[in-house]
């Protein structure tokens, strides 16, 4: 592999830029399992989204449902980044942070019972089906809305479970009826001046050809469309770190909007909706090996975290790099040393990493829900074990308190020269977990 190769690949994991004993203070300092971020890899994400190519403008709507903390939403906020939204609740809560509602849009399964409230704050509302449509229009006659079209069997998506286009999937209006959605907004006086179309996360860089060519159909029969959001789910990988490249989906995608402008004279600002992309590699699960057991051919590590704290792999197979970290005083972990970890062959023995959960709780797990072999040199009782892409989808989409394990506490690594501590979310008590019971 040539050095800037390396470089490129590696790069991205600036978060790993730490003291081998740093791991350990924090640990002693915030307790284990906990949630490491890297403010640093939030900035570098959010200038290489902001810089995506296009035609006639840009916004980069953050999926907040991939991580809603506080810090997070401030910190994307403040770099002009808009925001996504699939809950009234969500809503509420961005509205919370103080964030500006004419920033949020609400684009959801289950319209919350006080969307009139949150439609009188000039929200941006996605109709995302026929009855949603209809219940905006009377609720808000004359407004600007979006609609959802669910364009069909475009293949989007890692897993079946993150398809969000086809007819096995309930988001969205299905493109037939679009003419009746054109006839329900004329009845209210609703202009549709935006147009949304979401076809899954993990995305390969092929599909997105596909969508934009399928959008600007719906687009040219929806004559007051300015602005087509795509979605997100920009693929990345959360073992070893391998992004997708959003300048190459870019330039496909301006292409097209460039041609559509010369055939009809229509330019169209570009939204798209990043959630994964921004946040899954800019923070790891540091954890503790608790146990180590061996049964006839395997040999498990236990250690203090699992489903409930990272339920991707036990929902949808999903795989994340591990790694381990021995206690050496005064050792810098290089980024270098991140890559030649994990790509090492030589290594003494090969272990499958188990969470502590009643379940068959496995961290470490192939595609097909097989357990998969990791390789790591010594592993012991009390070292330290980090789980890399735990970003997205991690923290805010845990199975809650199951087995009565508190939620862990949450830090950032600061971009300054000491690289300091941030606590960005208290770790739960006892008494919290149980003072809604009665």
């Amino acid at each position: 592999m040539k050095k800037e190769q390396k470089a490129k690949i590696v790069g991205i994991n600036l978060n790993y830029l730490m003291a081998d004993k740093d791991f350990y203070r924090a640990r002693k300092k915030f307790g284990s399992p906990l949630f490491v971020y890297s403010e640093k890899m939030l900035e570098l994400n959010c200038e290489e989204a902001k810089n995506m190519p296009d035609a006639y403008g840009l916004t980069v709507r953050y999926a907040m449902k991939a991580n809603s903390n506080k810090t997070i939403l401030d910190y994307f906020d403040k770099k002009g980044l808009h925001i996504d939204s699939s809950s009234g609740l969500e809503v509420e809560r961005a509205l919370a942070y103080g964030i500006n509602p004419r920033k949020i849009q609400l684009s959801t399964q289950d319209l919350p019972n006080n969307l009139s409230e949150l439609l009188k704050k000039n929200i941006i509302i996605d109709a995302c089906s026929i009855n949603q449509l209809k219940k905006i229009g009377k609720l808000s006659p004359g407004r600007e809305i979006s609609i959802r079209i669910n364009p069909g069997n475009i293949e989007g998506g890692s897993h079946q479970n993150t398809n969000t286009a086809g007819e096995e999937s309930c988001f969205g209006l299905w493109h037939t009826q679009t003419k009746q959605a054109i006839s329900i907004a004329k009845e209210h006086e609703l202009k549709i001046t935006r147009l949304h179309i979401h076809v899954g996360s993990g995305n390969k860089k092929e599909v997105w050809k596909k969508v934009i060519k399928s959008a600007l159909k719906y687009v040219n029969i929806l004559p007051e469309v300015k602005t087509l959001n795509i979605g997100g789910g920009f693929k990345v990988r959360r073992d070893v770190i391998e992004l997708i490249s959003l300048k190459e989906i870019g330039e496909t995608i301006k292409k097209e909007l460039i041609k559509f402008h010369n055939t009809t004279g229509r330019k169209i600002h570009l939204e798209i909706e990043p959630g994964t992309f921004l946040v899954a590699n800019t923070c790891f699960l540091l954890t503790t090996i608790k146990d180590k057991v061996k049964t006839k051919n395997y040999e498990f590590l236990k250690i203090d975290t699992g489903m409930h704290d990272l339920t991707r792999p036990a929902l949808y197979q999903a795989e994340h790099g591990v790694m381990l970290i021995k206690k050496y005083e005064n050792q810098t972990l290089k980024m270098k040393d991140v890559f030649e970890q994990i790509q090492k062959k030589d290594l003494t023995s090969k272990y499958f990493v188990s969470g502590h959960c009643c379940e068959r709780d496995l961290i470490t797990i192939n595609k097909d829900n097989t357990i998969k072999e990791v390789e790591l040199e010594n592993p012991e009782i009390g070292d330290i074990i980090i789980i890399l892409g735990c970003g997205a989808y991690t923290s805010s989409m845990n199975l809650k308190n199951y087995n009565s394990y508190l939620e862990p506490a949450e830090i950032l690594i600061t971009k300054t020269k000491n690289r300091e501590f941030k606590l960005i979310k208290r770790k739960q008590t006892f008494k919290q977990m149980i003072q809604n019971e009665v």
